[in-house]
């Protein structure tokens, strides 16, 4: 049980920092540690690690969420700079 919690918390953190690739990095080892809980959770504790892996689930959702939203805003700053880029070219070609 305090695997997982010790592991919700080293998430949030990351997910805070919004340090994406640590938290993409963490992938496997979310998995190993979220299977190796599994193993060793008593009938008193599943309550309590289902609240946990609820919040880790959250967790990714929001990430995932926030990510793609950035990737969006990259892409259109990305768009924005290429049709800046093509208007500075037709400039330049009509000034010759």
């Amino acid at each position: 049980m305090k695997q997982l919690q010790a592991l919700h918390t080293q998430l949030s953190s990351l997910a805070e920092k919004q340090d994406w690739q640590t938290l993409a990095g963490l992938d496997r080892q979310v998995q190993a540690t979220v299977q190796q809980a599994m193993q060793t959770i008593t009938d008193a504790e599943k309550p309590q690690a289902m609240v946990e892996l609820a919040a880790i689930q959250k967790l990714y959702q929001d990430a995932v969420a926030l990510l793609q939203c950035e990737q969006g805003e990259s892409a259109s700053e990305i768009q924005s700079i290429q049709r800046s880029m093509r208007a500075a070219r037709s400039y330049l070609d009509l000034s010759k």
